[in-house]
């Protein structure tokens, strides 16, 4: 038999925290009602140990998501101010990158001469693209902090960092992905800010931050020598598992798919008893 449990992240992160222990490695437990009691034991250490993993992994989260909050406010301030020197906000996002070195990167994005009405003269210029919007990427390269312009913001799917949250007017997370960062793929999220001035859309304050320390401690997340524990995205791909090659893999569950699909998609709270067909083993599933 096996206890899985999995706890949904109370904020706009789209990952939940799975946890899992073997019930079967307690068969020395020869009385009944011992093995009931362990198994209840089991239930209930499995379950603590979950949440109190996934609330650390959610302070984790909402440091970055701070600073990008932070960040917005801060910009918007700025811009009702005129203060609007691009290369001011482009150092400013360089201090910002460098006082927080778990970060990724720093950056903003800005409708078409949202921010100073002078994106004409800036096409092509340094941390510009060939549109000459206001979009600053300061990130690391070689271990010192760097300015490109953002790329791929117009276009769904690479562009979400932005879209997502334009189009959902509301502080948002992008579901994570695997990106090279000195010729290492790194898994990473995004925590974007809208900016809306006069109850429309301007633009959007980010950061990007890795989730290797998230993935180092559901590694460790182990209440009994057998337990495994996995992070997996609302959308049902791995953020982490013993299997790296299953990192951005689809999840696949041997049982009761749609309910639990359904739960982890909608963030709701389940608790359910299967048992695996193809095996026989017994799992108890509680998502919170």
């Amino acid at each position: 038999m096996k206890k899985q449990v999995s706890i949904q992240m109370k904020l706009a992160m789209p990952i939940i925290l799975i946890a899992v222990v073997v019930f079967a490695a307690m068969n020395y437990l020869v009385a009944n009602n011992s093995f009931k009691t362990a198994k209840q034991e089991a239930v209930n250490k499995t379950s603590a140990t979950a949440k109190a993993y996934a609330n650390e992994m959610r302070l984790e989260v909402e440091h970055g998501l701070d600073v990008a909050r932070v960040m917005a406010h801060q910009l918007l301030a700025l811009k009702k101010t005129d203060r609007t020197s691009r290369e001011m906000v482009q150092e400013e996002l360089r201090e910002l990158l460098e006082q927080n070195k778990f970060l990724i990167g720093t950056w903003t994005g800005w409708e078409p001469n949202a921010w100073d009405g002078k994106d004409a003269a800036y096409v092509g210029q340094k941390g510009h693209d060939q549109s000459g919007r206001f979009v600053p990427y300061l990130n690391w390269e070689a271990g010192k902090s760097a300015l490109t312009p953002l790329v791929g913001y117009e276009k769904a799917g690479d562009g979400d960092f932005y879209q997502v949250p334009k189009a959902r007017l509301k502080e948002s997370m992008i579901e994570p992905y695997l990106y090279p960062i000195d010729g290492v793929q790194v898994l990473m999220t995004s925590a974007a800010v809208p900016i809306m001035m006069n109850g429309k859309f301007v633009g959007v304050a980010g950061v990007d931050m890795p989730l290797k320390e998230i993935q180092k401690q559901a590694a460790t997340i182990k209440p009994y020598a057998e337990s495994e524990a996995y992070v997996i995205t609302n959308e049902g791909k791995y953020v982490s598992h013993p299997n790296e090659k299953l990192i951005t893999k689809s999840v696949e569950f041997p049982f009761e798919k749609e309910k639990l699909n359904a739960a982890i998609t909608k963030g709701e709270e389940l608790a359910i008893n299967v048992v695996d067909p193809q095996n026989g083993d017994e799992y108890h599933a509680t998502i919170i």
